[in-house]
């Protein structure tokens, strides 16, 4: 009897570790709104870090569709930069990157909308020490609506995922945002 009840405590805090350890992992960022408002499409994993902020964002544009695909950088280790994995598995279109200062931290995305084609542009909003910038637009392209997103004060983007349609190629897209500790 004892047994059988240390095992059944054993297992009720175990269950209750695991849940409050894995709960607490999104407790000090959260994920922004859509930037648009197209929900078409899936959403697709999100290209992560969850550890250190992004440094670069790479695109895959191609013509007819806008963004097709993409990815983040970050620096892994100092001085060691690593890709995340690409957010669709469409490899076609040209790539196109920008970057931040280095030490900067992302704190918000920038991106244009054109009708028919979903996101065509997209650019960050970044913090390095005390100045705030923009980098360029990553494809040039100067058609479309432009939205927004921007991380919460005091927080950082780590992370992205988009939407996917098929036939109009990435449709939305969320930074994830996260106070430092």
């Amino acid at each position: 009897m004892k047994s059988s009840m240390y095992i059944l405590m054993t297992g009720i805090f175990l269950f209750l570790f695991v849940t409050i350890s894995s709960s607490s992992v999104y407790a000090e960022g959260e994920w922004t709104e859509w930037i648009v408002d197209n929900f078409n499409g899936k959403i697709t994993k999100p290209v992560t870090n969850f550890s250190v902020s992004i440094a670069e964002l790479q695109v895959r544009e191609q013509s007819g569709y806008g963004l097709i695909n993409l990815r983040i950088r970050y620096e892994k280790t100092p001085g060691r930069l690593t890709w995340t994995k690409w957010a669709t598995h469409n490899m076609r279109g040209t790539r196109k990157v920008v970057k931040i200062p280095r030490g900067g931290e992302v704190v918000g995305i920038q991106v244009r909308e054109q009708s028919g084609y979903g996101l065509v542009d997209a650019r960050l909003y970044y913090k390095a020490g005390q100045r705030f910038g923009w980098t360029s637009w990553v494809t040039k392209n100067q058609r479309g609506r432009v939205a927004q997103q921007m991380c919460q004060d005091g927080s950082y983007g780590k992370s992205m995922r988009v939407k996917e349609q098929s036939g109009y190629g990435i449709v939305n897209l969320q930074m994830y945002c996260e106070w430092p500790n």
